[in-house]
């Protein structure tokens, strides 16, 4: 079969919704798909669970990762054995509404785009929400926009001018979820555009560099994707120092992955102003999430008493570690309190309270 579109799911610890997550998107009105789960070395059942309930069908691809390489590697190796026209990602505990990748597909090829942008998410919002995220009833579900600034309300192609797109997504315009897009096969294996080695973030700056090296990059007004606000994300999975040490060594490991997608790109080849912007603009969002949150959250003396955080120093800093630990203490003793977004959008009812502050934000801002 020729596969219109490659559904990547990166598994982990899935065995509660992977197999609601699998048949209804064998059940997409798009046919033509394969679905490529690769097992990142999942400590429970949830490989075996697929082998017995799709290992014989040919349209499920299971593929197991050598050792526990995190979501990003987990993704690369879905988009080395796709086969399909183009590729979409899709989290394990998530689901798109029927016909999402139809209408995707179609302005995709009606368009000739590289990268196909859709500009909204759907949220269930209701407590403890059933496996099938598809029999959320329809009142319970908010569809909000997530670009920013000058929403698409009609299907458009971006401008091709590289340095107006990286300031539209510094403002925050094209929304770096990577499941909220469909992306042309070749066109990332021929600018060898694969995640970074990042545990979070991962997806902004692959987003990122699909953005800046994409022909036609193509909005279009719409939400199918469900997002499993109460499920185990895979950002969110772990304990709260995990989170933190994932959150820096990401902030140190992104330079040299922005710099190299940038470098590549004749308009920023010579600007290293706006390569310290992009750095800059994805370490602060790291700073905001997930690192101020957690430093907060777990104290000054509970960082400092932390082995594992000291390692991150000593790893990346040499004789210089203890210096720059201690000033990392220094400064963020001196920050000011942050809100914990992580949690705040985990919390049902604070987005109830807020949807439609949301919705009125991205279009107003």
């Amino acid at each position: 079969m020729d596969y219109k579109v490659s559904i990547i799911i990166p598994m982990y610890n899935a065995r509660e919704y992977i197999r609601e997550n699998v048949d209804s998107l064998l059940k997409q009105t798009l046919s033509e798909i394969e679905i490529v789960i690769v097992n990142d070395c999942s400590p429970d059942d949830s490989m075996e669970i697929c082998r017995s309930a799709y290992g014989s069908n040919e349209r499920v691809r299971l593929i197991d990762q050598p050792s526990n390489m995190g979501p990003g590697e987990a993704r690369n190796r879905g988009i080395r054995e796709a086969r399909g026209e183009y590729i979409a990602f899709v989290d394990s505990d998530d689901a798109v509404l029927p016909d999402g990748f139809e209408k995707m597909y179609k302005v995709a090829k009606d368009e000739d785009a590289d990268v196909l942008h859709c500009t909204g998410a759907i949220y269930p919002l209701v407590k403890n929400p059933p496996v099938n995220l598809l029999d959320v009833d329809e009142k319970d579900l908010a569809k909000l926009p997530l670009d920013r600034y000058d929403i698409a309300t009609e299907v458009r192609t971006v401008s091709s001018n590289p340095i107006e797109r990286f300031k539209n997504w510094k403002n925050e315009a094209y929304h770096w979820n990577v499941w909220n897009k469909l992306y042309r096969r070749t066109f990332l294996l021929d600018n060898d555009l694969y995640f970074g080695n990042m545990r979070v973030a991962e997806d902004q700056v692959f987003c990122f560099g699909c953005l800046i090296y994409a022909g036609n990059y193509v909005q279009m007004p719409g939400e199918f994707y469900l997002y499993r606000i109460s499920g185990d994300s895979l950002s969110r999975s772990g304990n709260r120092i995990s989170l933190l040490t994932k959150a820096l060594r990401a902030s140190i490991d992104s330079e040299p992955v922005i710099r190299k997608l940038m470098e590549g790109v004749p308009a920023f080849a010579y600007r290293q102003d706006l390569i310290r912007e992009a750095v800059w603009f994805v370490t602060d969002c790291l700073e905001k999430i997930f690192i101020r949150p957690v430093f907060q959250e777990i104290g000054e003396q509970g960082i400092i008493e932390d082995e594992g955080v000291k390692e991150i120093f000593t790893e990346y800093f040499g004789q210089s570690a203890d210096y720059v630990f201690y000033d990392f203490i220094e400064q963020h003793r001196n920050y000011p309190p942050v809100e914990d977004m992580l949690k705040l959008i985990s919390d049902i009812d604070y987005l109830k309270e807020n949807v439609a502050k949301f919705g009125k934000k991205a279009v107003s801002d």
